[in-house]
């Protein structure tokens, strides 16, 4: 079935380009990487501002295609879409997508060719950016970046990362996506193991688990006094996974970007996880925890409304992700100590070859393909505009990712702190901002609610505990040429499902690990030495920048 699917896609991107071929305009040569460059220059573009609102003085209408979460309304029924469109004279159309099956309606539209004029949060893989740009179906952003995007600019000229990681090896760039700044540490480590304290003190004497099998006992203890309870959980099982690999060396450039594979610091090459000895021992920690009881039953196929429900009534002990603010607690709650809610992120666990590295730490830029535009776009130095002003890193990120005070938060006067409780929407009845996930905005440290946590508080104390295990290195997404993402749409889906599906076997006992060898034997004829390779030639493309 996986096969088929790669091949599908395959045979989409095959279609979409030529498809691309036969409706390529002049935008498409939008190039700055041979020196010269057809956009136009500011005084050419008709009813179009360069700076200031609005960004075009008659209105105009954009198609737009986007990946939003299950709950969210239209996005042009969000007030601050509403308001966005007023300052900017863009209206846009908007086809949604839920981003649980966005890439399947993302390739059928992509396939069709009947494009939008842009796409937003619609995580367009950067193997995906290669093909469908190859015969212009993507527009090149370089130089409408440099005429007509000053907050893009200002970001590759003070995070020259960024610009490494978005562009392609033709020289480049075909989208946009969200980032955090370098010095924003909170943004930079956003999913982390979380403790609670009220467990802590009944089961296991006040002590925090500092190692693997010392969380083991923990979990032990907590089962043997609430049976009921399954004390390990998370939304997904892949969320405990990428935590837990750091604690067996693995994960060591970000499990976060890089979810299969590791750096082999003997060897000095990229390996896939599940061909390690380490991964193994991984794999039997866990089925350990599942047979117990230890690890919730229900986190292969658990949906986020019983996992929160399930949080909000006390049945973990010990979770995998951003805050326990998803379980509805308030922060005076979840970061006060003494408090039955108080739970404490500083937990990081030395594995059994003496690992202790914080795998899901985030590399500056993530989920890539977030922005595209269209070459059937006839209003790109307005479109790309639209999105700069989101990416400002104050003013503008900020209305796009809280909106407006007065609007749809207000300043508490006295912990000066941004409070939405007035505007929530079964009090109003209304959506205030875009929703969806991995938002196209500049988190710095200015956008954090209140300022960065303090040291004088569990929280501030645990992330600066968590600091500490950063990786030496973080890797952001790889980029391929052409025929090496022809490849890799084949290869990673062959081998990332069937890994997925083999570690889900192994966790729950449905496969033995006696069938180890057989496991890599499989590996080996689904082509991973092929795999290897090219992901090799990648992380060193990468490295040289």
């Amino acid at each position: 079935m996986k096969r088929k699917l790669a091949l599908f896609l395959v045979i989409a991107v095959f279609i979409g380009v030529m498809v691309g071929c036969s409706s390529s305009t002049d935008i498409t040569s939008n190039d700055n990487s041979s020196g010269t460059s057809t956009v136009p220059e500011p005084d050419e573009v008709e009813n179009f501002n360069l700076t200031g609102f609005p960004i075009v003085n008659e209105p105009i209408t954009l198609k737009g295609f986007g990946g939003r979460a299950p709950e969210d309304i239209p996005w042009e029924d969000c007030v601050i879409h509403q308001i966005y469109e007023e300052m900017t004279n863009i209206k846009i159309e908007w086809e949604l997508a839920d981003v649980e099956n966005i890439t399947e309606v993302r390739n059928l539209k992509l396939a069709s060719g009947d494009l939008p004029d842009l796409f937003f949060q619609a995580r367009i893989p950067v193997i995906d950016q290669i093909s469908y740009s190859s015969n212009g179906m993507f527009v090149p952003l370089n130089d409408l970046v440099a005429k007509y995007a000053p907050n893009i600019q200002k970001i590759f000229d003070t995070e020259p990362d960024v610009r490494k990681i978005w562009t392609m090896p033709d020289g480049k760039i075909y989208s946009v996506a969200g980032l955090i700044a370098g010095d924003n540490t909170v943004g930079l480590m956003p999913q982390k193991w979380w403790i609670k304290m009220s467990y802590v003190e009944e089961c296991n004497d006040g002590k925090l688990p500092t190692t693997t099998e010392e969380l083991y006992e923990f979990l032990k203890n907590v089962k043997a006094k609430y049976p009921k309870l399954t004390p390990l959980s998370s939304h997904r099982l892949k969320w405990i996974m990428r935590a837990f690999k750091g604690s067996f060396g693995l994960g060591n450039r970000s499990a976060y970007t890089h979810e299969y594979v590791s750096w082999d610091e003997e060897n000095k090459t990229v390996k896939l996880d599940m061909t390690s000895d380490r991964h193994k021992e991984l794999l039997k920690y866990m089925n350990r925890l599942y047979t117990e009881g230890l690890l919730d039953p229900a986190i292969f196929t658990q949906e986020m409304a019983s996992y929160v429900a399930n949080g909000k009534e006390g049945k973990y002990a010990f979770i995998h992700g951003n805050t326990p603010g998803v379980f509805g607690f308030k922060e005076e709650e979840w970061d006060t100590e003494g408090h039955e809610n108080y739970w404490y992120c500083g937990v990081h666990l030395k594995g059994p070859f003496g690992d202790d590295i914080m795998s899901t730490y985030m590399p500056q830029t993530f989920m890539p393909g977030q922005f595209v535009i269209t070459n059937v776009n006839k209003y790109p130095e307005a479109t790309i505009r639209w999105v700069d002003y989101f990416l400002d890193g104050g003013e503008g990120s900020l209305f796009f990712s809280a909106g407006l005070e007065g609007v749809s938060y207000d300043i508490d006067p006295k912990t000066g702190k941004r409070v939405s409780d007035n505007y929530k929407k079964e009090i109003t009845g209304k959506q205030y901002t875009f929703g969806g996930s991995y938002p196209v905005t500049y988190n710095t440290l200015q956008l954090i609610n209140g300022g960065p946590p303090s040291i004088d508080t569990p929280y501030g104390r645990g992330l600066a505990e968590l600091y500490k295990t950063r990786p030496k290195a973080v890797w952001g997404e790889f980029t391929y040429t052409l025929e090496e993402a022809e490849e890799m749409a084949v290869l990673k889906t062959d081998i990332e499902g069937y890994v997925l599906e083999t570690e889900a076997k192994l966790i729950t006992g449905e496969v033995s690990f006696d069938e180890w060898d057989t496991i890599q034997n499989n590996l080996k004829k689904m082509g991973l030495d092929r795999y290897t390779e090219i992901y090799n030639i990648a992380a060193k493309r990468f490295e040289e920048g």
